[in-house]
C-alpha cells in the first residue's frame, strides 16, 4: 500500500500544551500508513520538546530565521514555506496554532485545497477579529479540528452551514506509559495541583 504523504508544521516547538499535543500527534500516528515529515519553519530558539527528534519513522525539517525585525520575519517565513510547499507535493497538510495556521494556507495556494487541517484548541474568545474573519475566508478550502466540542459549537456560528462539515472534533491526546500507581499520597496535607496558564480559558 502507497503511504500518505502527511506534513506536519510548526513555527517551532517551545514549551507549552499545544506544542506538547503536536509531538504526541506525531507519536501516535501510524508510521506504516503515512510517509511523516516535520517542517520547524520559524526556528529561533532552541527546540523545547527534544524526544521529537528520537521518534523513529519521521523525517524533520529546522529552518532558522535569519532577519530580526518582526516584518521581516514574518516575510521571511512565508517565502520560506511557500517555496517548501511548492517544490514538495504532500497528500495531507496539519498545522496547529493560530499563526501557524494562518501562514500554512495563505503559503499553500490553491494545490493545497481541502488538503489542510488546522487545529483550534481554544474559546472563540481568545482570538482577535481579523483572525476570525481569515477563518471565515479560508475554511472553503480547508478544515478544522477542535479538541472540545464546545469550541467546535461555537466556531459553527462563524461559518455558514455548508462549511460545518469541515468541522471535527478530536480530544487530547495524552501519555500512556506514565505509571501513577506508585504515587504515594499524604492523607494529613492538602496538595493542590495547577496545569496550564491561570486564565479564563483554562
Amino acid at each position: 500500500m502507497k503511504k500518505i504523504k502527511l506534513l506536519l508544521v510548526t513555527s517551532n516547538l517551545l514549551q507549552g500544551g499545544a506544542e506538547r499535543q503536536f509531538v504526541e500527534l506525531i507519536k501516535g500516528i501510524n508510521k506504516d500508513n503515512f510517509e511523516i515529515t516535520v517542517l520547524l519553519y520559524a526556528v529561533q530558539k532552541d527546540v523545547f520538546f527534544q524526544e521529537i527528534f528520537s521518534i523513529p519513522g519521521i523525517t524533520i525539517i529546522k529552518n532558522s530565521l535569519k532577519n530580526k525585525f518582526w516584518i521581516f520575519k514574518i516575510i521571511e517565513a512565508l517565502k520560506f514555506l511557500h517555496s517548501f510547499l511548492k517544490t514538495n507535493n504532500f497528500d495531507l497538510i496539519f498545522s496547529l496554532l493560530f499563526m501557524n495556521n494562518l501562514f500554512v494556507r495563505l503559503a499553500a495556494g490553491k494545490f493545497y485545497n481541502n488538503k489542510i487541517i488546522t487545529g483550534v484548541r481554544n474559546n472563540i474568545k481568545s482570538y482577535p477579529k481579523f483572525y476570525l474573519i481569515f477563518e471565515k475566508f479560508l475554511i472553503k478550502n480547508s478544515f478544522i479540528v477542535f479538541n472540545s466540542e464546545n469550541a467546535k459549537n461555537q466556531f459553527k456560528s462563524l461559518f455558514k452551514k455548508k462549511f460545518h462539515k469541515k468541522l471535527f472534533i478530536i480530544y487530547n491526546g495524552y501519555e500512556t506509559k506514565i505509571n501513577y500507581s506508585d504515587n504515594k499520597i499524604d492523607k494529613d496535607r492538602l496538595i493542590i495541583g495547577c496545569l496550564g496558564r491561570q486564565t479564563n480559558v483554562k
